[in-house]
């Protein structure tokens, strides 16, 4: 087994083997029953519903939430006009097993493109941080409109310094400025748990986990949309091109300076 930091990398035949014996060590049965104790936690503030962009946290954080809560639980997703195809075999997995509503979005494709002429895209820009901000303030309108007292949210402290700082000095259960609660069962957690949490329940997840090329592997790889260019130096864009032509060919046509990050 090679090491990507703390994140081990393994080859296409062993992977599956690895993430079944990591789900047997009580390193990760002991995170799993945490997470489990979060969203009890989280059920006793009140009506619950789970964010999901059908990535492989939310996976985990969904089957989580009807394992512990049961099949009346919510999910919302928050559909985005420049996500990669994919997750539909994700939302009917969850569609049988719990009420799953599509947030639609309040921008069209054209509008987005529009946009980022203007602020420019993640790699072009240094404000990161505003598309993130819009985004979950949908959300929070959306749990208001429809009585949800707590956000569940698959956002893992290993992703990002920010996330990690959060969790540290938040908690796993906290209330939001705006009165909306949040809770992160799964904030703690490896990308070798999630593995092995989806390997071992057998659950479905993203095939562009599967696309671990140019650099890439799935421990690493984000379900971000098409246009979500921030790490294009790290082979995004090349990788986009291989894997989804067709979205990589509307890329282009509106930043054809990326043509050179081949």
């Amino acid at each position: 087994m090679r090491s990507f930091g703390s994140r081990p990398y393994t080859s296409s035949r062993m992977w599956r083997a690895t993430a079944r014996v990591w789900a047997q060590t009580r390193s990760h049965r002991d995170r799993v029953e945490a997470a489990k104790t979060v969203f009890r936690r989280a059920a006793e503030v009140g009506p619950i519903a789970i964010s999901s962009s059908w990535g492989k946290d939310s996976v985990c954080c969904c089957d989580l939430a009807v394992d512990v809560l049961g099949e009346d639980v919510r999910i919302f997703h928050l559909a985005g006009p420049y996500e990669l195809p994919g997750y539909e075999a994700i939302r009917e997995h969850f569609a049988l097993r719990a009420i799953v509503d599509e947030v639609p979005s309040s921008r069209t494709l054209a509008e987005v493109i529009e946009w980022l002429h203007d602020v420019g895209l993640g790699c072009d820009r240094t404000d990161k941080a505003k598309t993130a901000r819009r985004k979950a303030n949908v959300g929070e309108q959306w749990c208001r409109d429809q009585g949800i007292a707590i956000e569940v949210m698959g956002l893992r402290a290993e992703e990002s310094r920010q996330r990690r700082l959060s969790a540290l000095f938040r908690g796993q259960v906290y209330r939001r400025v705006s009165g909306i609660w949040v809770a992160l069962p799964i904030a703690w957690w490896k990308s070798t748990d999630v593995w092995a949490y989806l390997v071992s329940r057998n659950l479905p997840w993203h095939p562009l986990y599967d696309c671990e090329t140019h650099g890439f592997n799935r421990y690493e790889l984000r379900n971000t949309g098409w246009l979500t260019t921030i790490d294009v130096s790290e082979g995004r864009v090349p990788w986009l091109r291989q894997h989804f032509p067709e979205q990589y060919r509307l890329l282009v046509e509106e930043w054809p300076h990326l043509r050179q990050a081949q």
